[in-house]
């Protein structure tokens, strides 16, 4: 019994289930990636535990949502507004959007107001109280406090900051 090695070898079974879960975390992920590229949402509130896989119908219903809300975000910002033109109950448009991406579809119409009103604000030909306007607020106020709340400082401190981070590149 001299220099005798014991081979173990792994069931081949074993490695299968290795590649399947594999493969299946890379879809998981791509489908991930491609759907918060697609409604440019931010990833920290996109992250969600998921219980089933959307479907194809899903994934279609979320992409019409997203060119609506792109189309609409300054001016319809109620829900009932892009239930009604995607023929879906406002309850079953939230959970949808709520399991797929983490968010209402209220949270997604904020966010894209948020969005165009930091682009708007790095422009300096625009004043504050016309990118209100154009983001679908009535006064250069009520916006103020939105862009606080959201951002932490106001639109204000947001524009100066921003120029000086493109002056220092």
């Amino acid at each position: 019994m001299e220099n005798q090695t014991l081979h173990i070898h792994q069931p081949s079974h074993l490695d299968q289930n290795d590649t399947d879960l594999t493969l299946l975390n890379r879809r998981l992920k791509s489908r991930q990636e491609f759907t918060l590229a697609k409604l440019a949402v931010r990833p920290a509130k996109a992250e969600v535990t998921r219980k089933r896989e959307c479907d194809f119908w899903d994934y279609k219903q979320l992409e019409k949502l997203t060119g609506l809300i792109e189309s609409h975000y300054a001016t319809d910002k109620k829900v009932s507004f892009y239930s009604e033109q995607l023929n879906i109950k406002p309850r079953t448009l939230n959970r949808l959007t709520s399991f797929a991406l983490g968010q209402t579809v209220y949270q997604l119409i904020l966010d894209r107001r948020l969005k165009a009103s930091r682009e708007m604000l790095q422009d300096r030909t625009k004043i504050i109280k016309e990118i209100a306007y154009l983001t679908g607020f009535k006064s250069s106020g009520r916006f103020s406090r939105f862009f606080k709340e959201m951002t932490g400082m106001s639109a204000r401190e947001f524009r100066r900051e921003s120029f000086r981070q493109q002056q220092n590149k």
